[in-house]
């Protein structure tokens, strides 16, 4: 909780906001469960696409 409540305070200042707009980032923060959400929906999607174009490591 400590790290996410730091990470949402830092993309409140306007340095990091413009920061991450250069990089063509749009930050959004949240809470630890919308993150883990998000990065559930993300694999999901991944794996989908590796799997139907029968991607691998090699």
């Amino acid at each position: 909780m400590r790290l996410n409540t730091a990470l949402n305070q830092a993309l409140q200042e306007q340095a990091v906001k413009d920061r991450l707009a250069r990089l063509g980032i749009e930050p959004v923060g949240g809470t630890p469960q919308q993150f883990a959400g998000m990065a559930e929906a993300d694999r999901a999607k991944w794996k989908k696409i590796i799997t139907e174009r029968k991607l691998t490591a090699d």
